[in-house]
């Protein structure tokens, strides 16, 4: 990224101000939306034993105007009072719910408590996060214990906020065929944001547990042309450190899935097979070099995308580094 071009997106992304600094588990998600406001909440789960691969649960409260995050076509009512939801995992391609907030949810105002119809409910006590889902291939319960490493995506006052805090997690997933004890590396995050017409064209978003304190998340967001909005590698480790790299980052679609994805909306979405990144550490040397291959259980939700999981090896600080990751992407 030009450096000229990234210190003006870092005049307007202050995320430079706070990321580095420990998460607070008592941190507000309030659920309550100003006019136009639109709310995200969101666990990713990665590394799951076969075939479950991989956990998320995505939540939007609102209709987002941005086209990769949005999609109005589906609409079935007020576009304030939508939830969009997905609880996805490997054994189920067709979780996605369009919900009323006035109807089908229960929302504490604070977040403590949220309920989702009957498929998806989530509370906070004293910093922890207990995750219920109950979909008829699959049933998960999950508590969450935040760390205090967090990246923050986004941080522009009063119009765009969204962070992701490390957690640790312990549960249970149950499908048609078994019952399974999980317990690992996880994240929670949270979003809130002026619904604006933003013209971002392209997402991905990477989940990776590098070893059992280390976690790797891989992000970027392009406008218009291909533009650069964020191109960055998150690090965080259990005992509280994060970091955030973006010197000679490389994102880059290595070989495509034979044939394009159609969303609801009938969109055709060309899907990733191969996906290689790279980034390097403050000093210049090889940090993270990453290749990713899809495993083909992509579920529409995520926005206007999908979500799913991939196979990944590659090195971390010279060292080999594989295993099952979570991977979210949108084109439009």
């Amino acid at each position: 990224m030009n450096p000229l071009y990234a210190t003006a997106l870092g005049l307007v992304n202050r995320t430079s101000t706070v990321n580095g600094q420990p998460f607070d588990p008592l941190t507000p998600v309030p659920t309550r939306r100003g006019t136009g406001d639109i709310v995200h909440y969101g666990v990713m789960v990665p590394g799951l034993p076969e075939p479950i691969r991989f956990l998320d649960v995505i939540v939007i409260l609102g209709t987002a105007r941005a086209p990769i995050f949005g999609v109005s076509a589906l609409l079935e009512g007020p576009a304030a009072d939508a939830a969009w939801l997905l609880t996805g995992s490997g054994v189920d391609a067709d979780s996605f719910a369009r919900l009323s907030v006035d109807r089908d949810c229960e929302l504490a105002g604070d977040g403590a408590h949220m309920r989702f119809g009957k498929q998806l409910t989530v509370d906070r006590r004293g910093g922890r996060i207990a995750v219920r889902i109950d979909r008829p291939t699959l049933s998960a319960e999950l508590e969450l214990a935040p760390t205090r490493a967090v990246s923050h995506f986004a941080r522009i006052p009063g119009v765009y906020d969204h962070w992701s805090v490390l957690c640790r997690y312990a549960g249970q997933v149950r499908t048609d065929a078994e019952t399974v004890d999980i317990a690992g590396l996880c994240t929670w995050e949270y979003a809130r944001a002026k619904n604006l017409p933003l013209p971002f064209r392209s997402f991905a978003y990477h989940v990776l547990t590098l070893d059992d304190s280390t976690q790797a998340l891989v992000s970027e967001v392009l406008g218009p042309g291909g533009l650069p909005v964020l191109q960055a590698v998150y690090l965080r480790h259990v005992d509280g450190r994060a970091s955030v790299h973006t010197r000679d980052f490389t994102h880059t679609v290595v070989e495509w899935a034979a044939h394009p994805l159609t969303t609801p909306d009938g969109h055709e979405m060309r899907m990733p097979h191969t996906v290689a990144w790279s980034v390097q550490d403050d000093d210049g040397a090889p940090l993270l070099d990453v290749s990713v291959i899809a495993n083909g259980d992509f579920t529409y939700g995520l926005g206007a995308g999908y979500a799913g999981s991939c196979r990944f090896t590659g090195t971390y600080r010279g060292r080999p580094v594989e295993g099952t990751s979570y991977l979210e992407w949108i084109t439009r």
